[in-house]
C-alpha cells in the first residue's frame, strides 16, 4: 500500500490534465457558466493528486529542495510543471468564477503545461534500471492515460451526445494505439532479454527451462520497481538520492 499515494498523484494529475485540455480545445462560444464545474473539478483533482504525492515523500517538509535540480533532474522538472499547471488552472478557474474574460486561452496554457508535465512524469520512469519502463511505450501509457480518465470524465461529467461520441472516440483511438504499441514493446524487451541471454535465442522445448527464464524475468522486474519506488520516495525529500539508490538488479 505504499506506493498507492503515488498512483494517486499519478492518475489524479493526468486525468485533471484530460478534462483541462477538453475544456481548452472544445467549443469555442462555451460560457464560463458550463466551463466553470469542469474546470473545478480538474483543479481539486489535482490538488488531491499533489496532496497524495507529499503523502508518499520520506520527508514532506523538505520538499523544496527538490526544486534545486531543474536543470539535472526530471523529478524536479515533475514538481515545477506540476505547479505551474495548478496555478493557470486555478487562476483560470478564477477568471470564470467572476464571469472574466480570458479564461479560455489561459486554459490552454495549463492543458500545454499539464502535458509537458506529465512528459516529466513519464522520463522519470523511463531513466530508471526497470528494463521494462525503458521504452517510449511508457510515455504512450501515459499519454494515453490523459485521454482515457479526460475523457471518461467529461462524457460522465457533461453526458451530451456530442461529447459522449467524441469521448468514444478518443478512448477508442487511445486503445488501438495501446494495441499497436504493445507488440513493438514486447519485441524490445524480447531483444534485451536475448542479449542478456535471459531468453534463449534457439528453440526451447525444455519447458522448466522457459518458466525458469519467466520467472528471472519477473524477479528482476518486481527488484526494480521496488528500488524505485524506494529510492522516489527519498528523491522527493533529498534531490539526487533516488538515482544514487537506484541499481540494476540483474
Amino acid at each position: 500500500m505504499h506506493e498507492l499515494p503515488l498512483l494517486i498523484f499519478t492518475l489524479f494529475l493526468q486525468g485533471s490534465v484530460g478534462v483541462t485540455l477538453w475544456l481548452a480545445l472544445g467549443d469555442a462560444q462555451a460560457s464560463p457558466r458550463n466551463a466553470l464545474l469542469p474546470a473545478a473539478g480538474a483543479f481539486v483533482l489535482a490538488c488531491l493528486g499533489l496532496l497524495a504525492s507529499a503523502l508518499h515523500m520520506g520527508y514532506p517538509l523538505n520538499a523544496l529542495n527538490a526544486l534545486r535540480h531543474v536543470s539535472s533532474s526530471w523529478l524536479s522538472r515533475e514538481i515545477v510543471f506540476a505547479s505551474l499547471y495548478l496555478a493557470a488552472l486555478g487562476l483560470a478557474t478564477l477568471l470564470m468564477f467572476a464571469k472574466k474574460p480570458g479564461w479560455k486561452p489561459l486554459l490552454a496554457v495549463a492543458g500545454l503545461v499539464g502535458l509537458v508535465d506529465v512528459f516529466c512524469m513519464a522520463q522519470i520512469y523511463i531513466h530508471t534500471s526497470v528494463v521494462t519502463w525503458q521504452h517510449i511505450n511508457t510515455l504512450v501509457l501515459f499519454i494515453g492515460s490523459v485521454g482515457i480518465i479526460g475523457s471518461a470524465c467529461v462524457a460522465v461529467g457533461a453526458p451530451s451526445r456530442i461529447n459522449l461520441r467524441a469521448a468514444v472516440v478518443i478512448i477508442t483511438l487511445l486503445v488501438l494505439v495501446r494495441l499497436v504499441m504493445k507488440p513493438v514493446w514486447l519485441g524490445r524487451h524480447y531483444s534485451h532479454g536475448q542479449h542478456r541471454g535471459d531468453i534463449p535465442s534457439r528453440s526451447v522445448t525444455d519447458a522448466g527451462a522457459t518458466a525458469h527464464g519467466a520467472s528471472a524475468e519477473l524477479v528482476r522486474f518486481r527488484c526494480g520497481h521496488a528500488v524505485f519506488c524506494r529510492g522516489r520516495s527519498e528523491g522527493r525529500a533529498r534531490p539526487g538520492a533516488a538515482g544514487q539508490r537506484i541499481t540494476d538488479c540483474g
